[in-house]
């Protein structure tokens, strides 16, 4: 018997171009690759924009579990939950008005993959005393593995729903 358990979290999400761009820079010329993958790598960073948008990438540059293996090698550990039912929508509640960018994703039995935050909610306080310093937490984990023009902001979600075990 499957239990079903709340998950109501604020988080940097990882949608599959997010995973995208961050496996373009942690797969490397050294490692085992397939030549499909390493066609892609050979891409200018436009050129590898336009394959992720039209669908053109191979499968592992969106794999979530393999993102994550691969990240906790690097000593960032990413949350992962998966028979996740729920919706990602980009929080409005910590970054009012920061990105002209949004998130508005539901999910039915699906993996979700995010980087959790430092600093919890809390009933009395603000969990970060500005925008500012949420998304300077969050670039010094990342700032190796997504390009400098990432809009940081609009991947902080409000992630809403169950999970089974």
């Amino acid at each position: 018997m499957m239990l079903e358990y709340p998950f109501d979290h604020i988080v940097f999400f990882i949608d599959d171009s997010t995973c995208a761009l961050m496996m373009r820079r942690l797969l490397s010329d050294d490692a085992v690759l397939l030549e499909e993958e390493q066609v892609i790598l050979k891409l200018s960073y436009e050129e590898f924009l336009s394959a992720m948008k039209t669908g053109n990438l191979p499968a592992s540059f969106t794999d979530l579990d393999m993102l994550q293996e691969l990240m906790e090698t690097e000593g960032l550990d990413l949350g992962h939950v998966s028979n996740f039912t729920g919706t990602v929508e980009t929080s409005t509640e910590l970054l009012p008005f920061i990105s002209t960018k949004s998130i508005e994703q539901s999910y039915d039995d699906d993996v979700i993959l995010y980087l959790p935050l430092d600093k919890g909610r809390s009933l009395f306080q603000a969990a970060y005393p500005s925008a500012g310093e949420l998304l300077t937490e969050i670039r010094q984990k990342l700032q190796n593995y997504l390009p400098d023009d990432f809009d940081y902001a609009a991947h902080v979600c409000k992630v809403t729903g169950t999970y089974c075990c």
